[in-house]
C-alpha cells in the first residue's frame, strides 16, 4: 500500500500515478475547487473503480452527475461526502483483507486509510490496480458481493461505460460528421444521408431561433415514425431545448390533458390530428407560440406522395393556415429556413426529454430524463449487443413518442447506423416487405407482433441469414411461441429486455448468444438491482423467489415533471432506489424474469396469482394465440378476487370446438385456485399505442 498527498499541479500529479499504477491501491489528493476535480477526472480516465471522498461537496457536486456515479473508459466512479458515517466505513477497511489469485496464492492487502481521512480538504480515491498481475481478480472479488450476475456477463462485456459526450445535440453532431455520405434513414424508398439529415435538422433549429423561445422550453412532438419526427428531435436538442413525445393517437381529452399539464412552446404535429383534435383546443393552450403542421408524406418519394392522394389512400384534410396565427407549415419552415446561428450544449444533467408514463403511477406523469440518462442508457445497451459501426441496418416498431423508441432513435446515429422508418407498425403486410426489401441485421418488436408475423406465410419465406439479433421489449415474450419464431429468425437470435421510461428506459437485456428463455436477461452494465420479499419487510428475497424489483443506475429519471413527492423512489441500504411496480425473480446466474405488475397480481383466497402465468400457461395450448388475465370481484369473500381469462384463438379454430379444451388443459395444468372463472373469448384483445395489451380498458 503506499499513499502520495498530490500538490494541485497537474504534471505532478499525472507523473506520480503513472509512476505508482502498478502497485498502488490508494492516493491522497488535494485539491479544493470544481475546476480542480474537473481535471483530475479526465487525468485519471484510464483508471479501474475508484471512490472519492471529499469535504468540498459544494464543489464537487457542480461537477459529478446527481446521482453521483460518473462513468469513465475503463471504470465507475461514485462520489461519498466525507463525513463521519464514510469515516467509520473506511475505517473498517484497515482490517486484513484476504484475497486469492487466480494461481490460489495468497496476498494480504493492509489499507490503513485513516490517517488520510483526517487530513481537511482532500479527495481519497480508493481503486484496484494492477497489483502484482492479479487486478482483474481483486475487482471481480469485490464486485461479484454487490452484482453477482457479473460473473455470467460475456467476457467483452464489462460493468464500466464510457459516454464521450455531455449532449445528445453534440453526440448527433459529431456521428453526422462521422458518418456524412452513409444512409441514415430511408423511408418508403427515400434516402436520407447523414449529411442531410444534419441540414434539416439544424434548419428547424434555425427556424425555432426565429421563434424567440426562452432557455428550457418544452417542445411538443406529436407525430408518427416519420422524417419529420427525427428534424424537430434533434433540432430541439441543437439548441437545447426539451422534448416531449405525444402519441399520435391521443383523443381530443388526452391531448388537452397532457399539453396544460407539459405547458409547451412549440407543438409539431401533423394534418388528421390536428384536424380531429388540435383545432379545437388551441385556443385553450395560451403557453403555446407557433404550432408547425406537416402531412405525414411530405418528405415521402414524389411518386408515392402522387398516387397515395390519386388513389386516396390517405386522408389528406384541408387546413385554414388564417385560422390563427400560431399554425404554420412545417415543411416550407424548414424550406426558407437558415442553419442556427449558434449550437448550444447544455450541461449533461440538463433535461432533454420528459416521456409520459402511465406505468407505475397510474395516471400519467412525465418522467424527467437527462442528456446523461439517455445517452448513458445507449452506451449500456450498446456495450451489451456491441453493433458494428457504420454498417447496421435497423428496423423498428417502436413508436418514437415511446422512450424505447425515443432512445432508439437517438441510437442510431451513435452508431451511424440505417433506419428502415416503419409508419404503421400494425400493417403487417407493409412491415414484412419492409424487412423482405432491406434485410435488417437488428430488428426490434413486441411480442404481440412478432406472434402476428411468425404467422404470416410471407413472413416465414424470408431469408434472415443477414439477422443478427431480434429485441422483444414491453412485455414477456410467451415461452410456448418462441420455437415457432426462432425457426423462422434463427436459433438465439430473439433477445429480451425490460425497462420502463422511468429507467430510460432499458434495465435489463439477454447477453448475445446467452439468452435464456422465459428471462428479461442480465441487468445492464453499472445497473443493480433487488429483489424485495413481497410481505413488506423490507428483506432481500432468496434466488428465484418472486418480489418487488427495485433499481439503481446511472440511466434512472430525475424526478417526475411537477411532482415533488415520489413514492416510486424508495430508501434501501442507504440508497435511493426506482420502485419498479413489477414483481421478479433472479436465479442464480443473476437471469431475471419478471412474473408480474403488482397491480396485476391477483389475490384468490389469499393466494397471490401471477397473471402472466395463466396467460402462459392458456398460449401453450395450440388453439389460442393471445391471451389476458384480469381480476373481477368475488360477490362471496370481499377480501378476494376471482379470474377472468380473454383469449384470442388461432386462426382455422372456432369457438365450440377450442372452448372445452381449453378449460380442460387449464384444469389439468393450474392448481384450483388458480383455474379462472371466467373464459371469454374474443377476436382481438385492445393494444395500447405500443401494442401491449390494454389491461385498463379490459378492466373497465
Amino acid at each position: 500500500m503506499a499513499f502520495f498527498t498530490v500538490k494541485k499541479n497537474k504534471k505532478w500529479i499525472i507523473k506520480a500515478l503513472y509512476r505508482h499504477t502498478r502497485r498502488t491501491v490508494a492516493w491522497v489528493v488535494s485539491g479544493r475547487n470544481a475546476t480542480t476535480a474537473r481535471k483530475l477526472y479526465h487525468k485519471l480516465s484510464h483508471l479501474k473503480d475508484c471512490t472519492f471522498y471529499t469535504d468540498d461537496w459544494d464543489a464537487f457536486t457542480k461537477v459529478l452527475p446527481r446521482d453521483r456515479h460518473i462513468i469513465g473508459k475503463k471504470h465507475t466512479i461514485s462520489i461519498e461526502q466525507d463525513n463521519s458515517n464514510t469515516r467509520h466505513h473506511l475505517g473498517r477497511m484497515t482490517r486484513r483483507t484476504k484475497i486469492v489469485s487466480r494461481s490460489e496464492e495468497m496476498i494480504y492487502l493492509s489499507m490503513t486509510l485513516w490517517h488520510a481521512l483526517n487530513t481537511p480538504e482532500i479527495f481519497l480515491i480508493t481503486m484496484s490496480l494492477e497489483i502484482n498481475g492479479i487486478s482483474p481478480v481483486l475487482s471481480r472479488v469485490l464486485m461479484y458481493r454487490r452484482k453477482p450476475w457479473l460473473k455470467f456477463y460475456p467476457d467483452s462485456v464489462s460493468d464500466n461505460v464510457d459516454v464521450p459526450f455531455d449532449s445528445i445535440g453534440e453526440a448527433f453532431t459529431e456521428s453526422c460528421r462521422r458518418f456524412s455520405d452513409k444512409t441514415a434513414m430511408n423511408f418508403l424508398g427515400k434516402k436520407f444521408s447523414y449529411k442531410k439529415y444534419q441540414e434539416l435538422a439544424g434548419k428547424f433549429a434555425g427556424t425555432l431561433d426565429t421563434i424567440g423561445l426562452e432557455d428550457g422550453s418544452i417542445i411538443a412532438i406529436q407525430l408518427p415514425n416519420i422524417p419529420q419526427y427525427l428534424f424537430a428531435l434533434f433540432g430541439s436538442f441543437l439548441k437545447g431545448y426539451k422534448i416531449s413525445g405525444i402519441s399520435p393517437l391521443a383523443t381530443e381529452d388526452e391531448l388537452k390533458r397532457q399539453l396544460n399539464y407539459l405547458q409547451p412552446a412549440v407543438l409539431i404535429t401533423f394534418d388528421q390530428a390536428f384536424d380531429k383534435a388540435v383545432k379545437y383546443i388551441l385556443p385553450d393552450l395560451p403557453t403555446i407560440i407557433r404550432v408547425f403542421i406537416t402531412r405525414p408524406l411530405d418528405f415521402a418519394p414524389s411518386h408515392i406522395r402522387f398516387f397515395a392522394r390519386l388513389l386516396k389512400k390517405i386522408p389528406v384534410p384541408e387546413i385554414d393556415f388564417s385560422q390563427d396565427v400560431r399554425i404554420f407549415d412545417f415543411k416550407k419552415s424548414i424550406q426558407d429556413s437558415k442553419q442556427p446561428e449558434k449550437i448550444i450544449i447544455p450541461d449533461r444533467d440538463d433535461i432533454a426529454a420528459i416521456q409520459f408514463t402511465g406505468g407505475t403511477t397510474g395516471s400519467p406523469k412525465g418522467a424527467l430524463l437527462s442528456h446523461y440518462n439517455i445517452l448513458v442508457n445507449i452506451y449500456q445497451g450498446k456495450s451489451f449487443l456491441q453493433p458494428e459501426y457504420g454498417t447496421e441496418t435497423g428496423v423498428s416498431v417502436f413508436p418514437f413518442f415511446h422512450t424505447a423508441g425515443l432512445t432508439g432513435a437517438i441510437n442510431t446515429p451513435m452508431i451511424g447506423g440505417c433506419w428502415i422508418l416503419i409508419p404503421n407498425p400494425r400493417d403487417i403486410k407493409f412491415l414484412v416487405s419492409m424487412i423482405k426489401k432491406h434485410r435488417p441485421s437488428l430488428l426490434f418488436c413486441v411480442p404481440v407482433l412478432f406472434q402476428k408475423l411468425a404467422a404470416t406465410p410471407a413472413f416465414q419465406k424470408l431469408n434472415f441469414s443477414r439477422l443478427k439479433y431480434a429485441l422483444s421489449g414491453a412485455a414477456p415474450y410467451p415461452a410456448a411461441y418462441l420455437p415457432k419464431l426462432e425457426k423462422i429468425i434463427g436459433q438465439g437470435k430473439l433477445l429480451e429486455g425490460y425497462g420502463m421510461t422511468e429507467a430510460s428506459p432499458g434495465i435489463t437485456c439477454a447477453p448475445p448468444g446467452r439468452p435464456k428463455s422465459g428471462t428479461v436477461g442480465l441487468p445492464l452494465p453499472a445497473t443493480e438491482i433487488r429483489i424485495l420479499k413481497l410481505d413488506e419487510s423490507n428483506l432481500v428475497a432468496k434466488s428465484d423467489e418472486p418480489g418487488l424489483l427495485i433499481v439503481r443506475g446511472p440511466q434512472v429519471m430525475q424526478g417526475y415533471l411537477k411532482e415533488e413527492n415520489l413514492e416510486i423512489f424508495t430508501d434501501f441500504e442507504g440508497k435511493k432506489w426506482l420502485n419498479t411496480g413489477d414483481i421478479a425473480s433472479v436465479d442464480s446466474e443473476g437471469y431475471i424474469t419478471i412474473h408480474d405488475r403488482v397491480k396485476d397480481m391477483i389475490i384468490v383466497k389469499g393466494y397471490n396469482v401471477f397473471s402472466l402465468e395463466l396467460e402462459e400457461c392458456a398460449m401453450e395450448h395450440e388453439t389460442v394465440m393471445h391471451a389476458a388475465a384480469i381480476a373481477i370481484p368475488d360477490e362471496k369473500y370481499e377480501s378476494s378476487e376471482r379470474i377472468k381469462l380473454l383469449v384470442v384463438l388461432n386462426p382455422g379454430f372456432s369457438r365450440e370446438e377450442s372452448e372445452p379444451q381449453i378449460w380442460k388443459h387449464l384444469q389439468k395444468k393450474l392448481s384450483e385456485y388458480k383455474v379462472p372463472s371466467v373464459l371469454e373469448i374474443l377476436t382481438e384483445l385492445p393494444l395500447t399505442p405500443l401494442n401491449k395489451v390494454d389491461k385498463k380498458v379490459l378492466r373497465s
